[in-house]
């Protein structure tokens, strides 16, 4: 991959074939495959939904936030509605919403979900802030504006809701209850401790571990993103959330995107982990894009190209993980390649990793330059599958100048 700055504005141009494909569209289709009239189904064979498994909210919350960032897709205004409709069905007092509800439409749990509260109050934040539709954008902010009492012990559920709180405060910075919420967020939030670490295999080597517990679990990049967010009520944040999200792309980054395995990340885990999940792309994009619009700074683009190029095979099993038949997202990158199946999380993941890198493109921070890339047998090279054929079709140089 070739990738340079313009020396007089900060912009990131992109050239050969990985610039190819990042420019390849995707769609909504898969997303509308796995809909029915009540909300998207959590799994799928292949791409075949699985009716049994039912619906959750977090993936609903992610099918209302995604439709809002394809506002030119003929499918998006339906899907944000029923999103929109799913999510207000699902919600309890204070803030709180309900988390699995199974194909006859049954609630499976008793009480709440702190994640699925979270993401909920996201995605209502994002609809305020980025959904075309005047109806959906008053119907969620009346629904957000129910959920400024939520509180929970888990730092993961808080961020995202300070995500939403955000983005409500973006579209209407006068919005009193919006920045009670994230004031109250900003102290709840953890912060990064500074532990020194050494390798097991090499005690004398010692590092700072800044993460503020002992293991990475998922969606890391959520939390120093959620303190970028935060910094418009409490602008010391901004430092502390740069520090952080810096920490973690000097970890994420080896010759590409290598982001947290499903079974977290401690400091003396060996590298490459698998099962990676798309969320965590998504996550580690949304940040580094975050830190793009507050700094101006263009380091923060390179981390966002290397997470959307995640999918198109720059990653550590050298592996397409998009479907360009289905619109589709494989749902995990192991050593051997990939789970073939195309659930909604994965999906929606990719879409909105994918709408990251498209905002760049549109304004102009990132360029990607539409030529073929040239062949090389450079050890660090990543030849990746075609979504399609299965077939070896393009090789990456990965390296950054």
């Amino acid at each position: 991959m070739d990738v340079t700055r313009d020396a007089k504005h900060p912009t990131l141009i992109v050239s050969g074939a990985l610039a190819r494909e990042l420019s390849k569209p995707v769609d909504l289709s898969h997303v509308q495959r796995l809909c029915d009239d009540t909300g998207i189904l959590e799994h799928a064979e292949g791409a075949i939904p699985r009716r049994e498994h039912g619906y959750c909210t977090d993936d609903v919350s992610r099918q209302l936030l995604v439709a809002c960032l394809y506002p030119n897709d003929p499918r998006a205004e339906e899907i944000a509605e029923q999103g929109l409709a799913f999510v207000r069905h699902a919600a309890l007092a204070e803030g709180h919403f309900r988390s699995r509800m199974n194909y006859a439409r049954i609630w499976m749990d008793e009480g709440d979900s702190d994640d699925a509260s979270g993401r909920a109050i996201w995605s209502l934040g994002v609809a305020v802030q980025r959904a075309p539709w005047p109806h959906v954008r008053d119907a969620a902010l009346s629904l957000f504006e129910t959920t400024i009492s939520f509180v929970s012990p888990h730092w993961h559920s808080k961020a995202f809701a300070a995500l939403g709180a955000s983005a409500v405060l973006t579209a209407s910075p006068q919005n009193r209850a919006a920045r009670a919420f994230a004031e109250r967020l900003a102290v709840e939030l953890p912060r990064q401790r500074k532990q020194i670490w050494s390798v097991d295999e090499a005690p004398s080597q010692k590092h700072l571990w800044l993460w503020p517990e002992a293991r990475m679990t998922y969606s890391s990049a959520v939390l120093p993103d959620a303190l970028l967010a935060l910094s418009d009520v409490h602008p010391q944040l901004l430092d502390e959330g740069l520090t952080l999200l810096q920490w973690l792309v000097d970890r994420m980054i080896r010759n590409g995107f290598s982001p947290v395995p499903v079974d977290g990340l401690g400091p003396n885990d060996l590298r490459p982990g698998f099962d990676q999940q798309p969320i965590e792309a998504q996550a580690f994009a949304g940040a580094c894009w975050r830190a793009w619009t507050l700094t101006g700074d263009p380091r923060w683009l390179e981390p966002v190209v290397l997470a959307a190029a995640w999918f198109v095979g720059a990653n550590d099993a050298h592996t397409y993980m998009i479907d360009r038949r289905t619109n589709g997202c494989f749902d995990g990158l192991m050593s051997y390649g990939r789970n073939a199946n195309q659930g909604a999380e994965s999906t929606l993941a990719m879409l909105h990793t994918m709408a990251i890198l498209r905002r760049g493109v549109d304004e102009g921070a990132i360029i990607l330059r539409h030529v073929e890339g040239k062949k090389t047998h450079d050890p660090q090279s990543a030849t990746i599958s075609d979504g399609a054929t299965g077939s070896p079709s393009l090789a990456l140089q990965m390296e950054i100048v």
